[in-house]
């Protein structure tokens, strides 16, 4: 904590204003929500290749996109917003991490 301060949220606080509806962790909530887009888009496409200018829903792109930056950040040790968890979830539906290469080792 900052200045080793005590948090003063706990877990009956949190709770408390979860139930107003309150969103305790608002950047987990869109990365959960763009997820499940995305498996979606895999069983409606049959691959997690969306295009960066996707007409349907060019959030979806641009999230794909952003999450192929922080696992190379991840990679390279650098601050990342990606994780192993969030790995191991895009993998297990398919996802691609360098499509471009995964193209041209194929041809």
């Amino acid at each position: 904590m900052q200045n080793s301060q005590e948090s003063l949220m706990n877990k009956e606080r949190r709770q408390l204003l979860e139930t107003i509806g309150f969103d305790c962790d608002p950047l987990q909530t869109l990365w959960t929500k763009r997820y499940k887009e995305l498996v979606e888009y895999a069983k409606r496409h049959g691959d997690c290749l969306v295009p960066k200018r996707y007409a349907d829903n060019p959030e979806l792109g641009n999230w794909v996109a952003t999450q192929r930056q922080e696992y190379r950040k991840m990679e390279n040790n650098k601050p990342s917003f990606m994780n192993k968890e969030r790995q191991q979830l895009l993998e297990k539906i398919g996802f691609d991490w360098d499509p471009f290469q995964t193209f041209w080792t194929r041809r």
